[in-house]
């Protein structure tokens, strides 16, 4: 993710499909899962200009594969006196409670699609080398 905008924006989870070459659904991550809620166990928080790189993997019962989805996201409040402490304690928070808190702050959210990813496994995208 890089946020390209003029506003603090903080990723509060995601939605995946996972299909196999057929196009047969192999995982679903869907909105009411539990392992919707961030993204591999962060809610970056991102300001203008900035950056956040991770990575996900599924079994997938074909060498070839997609993902479509999208991501929630909200715009970051600006908070002083005791909830900005709060809000602080709550970016330690474990991830579900941390979800929760962030979906009702009643701040601007909206969700950024994800296009097509495909997947192939007999593309060689890295060559791993073992040194002596």
């Amino acid at each position: 993710f890089t946020n390209t905008g003029s506003r603090r924006l903080r990723v509060l989870g995601r939605i995946y499909d996972f299909r196999d070459a057929s196009g047969s659904l192999s995982t679903q991550i869907s909105a009411a899962a539990t392992e919707s809620a961030g993204v591999v166990g962060y809610t970056p928080l991102l300001e203008p200009g900035q950056s956040f790189e991770f990575g996900s993997g599924v079994v997938l019962q074909t060498p070839r594969g997609s993902l479509v989805g999208r991501f929630l996201v909200m715009e970051e409040p600006d908070l002083d006196g005791a909830d900005a402490k709060l809000h602080e304690r709550m970016e330690e928070a474990e991830l579900t409670l941390r979800f929760v808190y962030y979906k009702g702050l009643g701040t601007d959210q909206f969700h950024m699609p994800l296009g097509t990813l495909k997947f192939d496994t007999e593309v060689e995208c890295a060559t791993l080398k073992r040194s002596r």
